[in-house]
């Protein structure tokens, strides 16, 4: 998927940059302490530290020494300088001369660094010319869609992230001073407020679970058309609303297959329901709506035979059992080649059981359900009678 900025993200809008420092280090506590968290850390609020030179301008006049003297023998310590170019006959263009001191690995030793005097030539040390401080660099001011916030983060190790997200969240509901409600909102986000001081606070649950969430409610709007489409050319076929109703009815049972293969599969190795199993999951939908209407076509055609409701039910279910059971094994053997992929094994998941025991249960469910609609509709049987589905 794209792009996050941590597994986990935890974004605290709200209070005062300090108030919210110290709800982030709570919220860290507690991520520390769950399961599968690790690597955590408080975005842009801790203080950063760095060394300051405080050049003694009268001393260094006094010696002969300018800043930019200062400066460059640091660089040359450092990054290192270019002082000069060489042209030659056989470069067309010029090559430059770059020197660099030994490194310095400390303050100290870039203290003991000399500087030669402009006015005598000698060479005077940095630590007679100035001093070095160590102070706090300014803190980043994080913000987020021109809000500031504060934001929590860590990684997962051999846990599925949206199980440890959600485990955080509800050791906030506990969190000791501070009362939290849902917001509303279908991502879970929380509003906390601080008992003692009254401040409110608003947690964002971010991440890896915006995307699943994201990609879940689009997988599963696109599901819910397809269905409905599925539906009405159906109606349209059948020119009943019950009969589509029996044929969509098969594509629920996908859901028992997969989620008993998630389960399954998940002992021998990590297995989640991803993304990757919603596809699966919606690519099922038209193999086994097809198979129910195999199933209903052949029954009709052998009530139109002559045979009893009974026989035809029987027959068709004993007929089409072969062609429907090689076309699940086929779909089955195909998906193994993935079944072990860290990406598409949601997907070889939901096709191999998905389909199996949806194919198993639909040569029963849908023949039964069919007989009963039949069976309280003797005008539809006339129908198939007489020529009329």
């Amino acid at each position: 998927g794209p792009p996050v900025l941590a597994t986990l993200a935890f974004e605290i809008y709200g209070g005062d940059r300090q108030s919210r420092q110290i709800l982030a280090d709570k919220i860290q506590n507690i991520m520390k302490n769950t399961e599968g968290v690790v690597d955590t850390d408080v975005l842009g609020e801790k203080p950063m530290m760095k060394y300051v030179l405080k050049p003694d301008f009268q001393k260094a006049a006094a010696l002969g020494v300018t800043v930019e003297d200062m400066a460059a023998a640091i660089m040359a310590a450092n990054e290192g300088i270019k002082p000069a170019v060489v042209l030659t006959e056989a470069d067309k263009t010029p090559v430059d001369i770059f020197v660099r001191l030994d490194k310095r690995e400390s303050v100290d030793e870039i203290m003991e660094l000399k500087v030669p005097s402009r006015t005598t030539g000698e060479l005077v040390s940095l630590k007679e010319l100035a001093t070095v401080e160590l102070v706090s660099k300014d803190r980043a001011i994080t913000s987020k869609d021109l809000r500031e916030t504060t934001i929590v983060t860590g990684e997962m190790d051999r846990r599925g992230s949206v199980y440890a997200q959600f485990e955080i969240r509800n050791k906030l509901f506990e969190l000791e001073g501070f009362e939290a409600k849902w917001d509303g909102s279908p991502r879970f986000n929380i509003d906390l407020t601080e008992k003692a001081t009254g401040k409110k606070y608003h947690i964002v649950m971010d991440g890896e679970w915006k995307i699943t969430f994201d990609t879940f409610r689009d997988l599963g709007g696109a599901f819910g058309v397809a269905v409905l489409m599925i539906y009405l050319l159906m109606v349209a076929y059948y020119k009943s609303f019950r009969v589509p109703g029996i044929v969509t009815s098969t594509i629920p049972l996908t859901l028992i297959g997969i989620m008993f293969g998630h389960a399954v599969m998940n002992v021998v190795v990590p297995t989640y329901f991803t993304a990757t199993s919603m596809i699966g999951f919606i690519a099922l939908a038209g193999i086994v709506v097809r198979n129910a209407i195999m199933l209903i076509d052949f029954t009709d055609e052998l009530i139109a035979n002559g045979k009893s409701l009974e026989d035809a039910v029987l027959e068709a279910a004993a007929i089409r059992f072969r062609p429907i059971l090689l076309t699940a094994l086929a779909i089955a053997l195909a998906s193994f080649v993935i079944v072990l992929d860290p990406v598409w094994n949601g997907l070889a998941v939901s096709l191999i059981f998905g389909v199996m025991i949806a194919t198993i249960l639909t040569l029963v469910v849908t023949p039964l359900m069919y007989w009963r609609h039949l069976k309280n509709n003797p005008r539809r049987i006339d129908g198939i009678l007489n020529g009329r589905s």
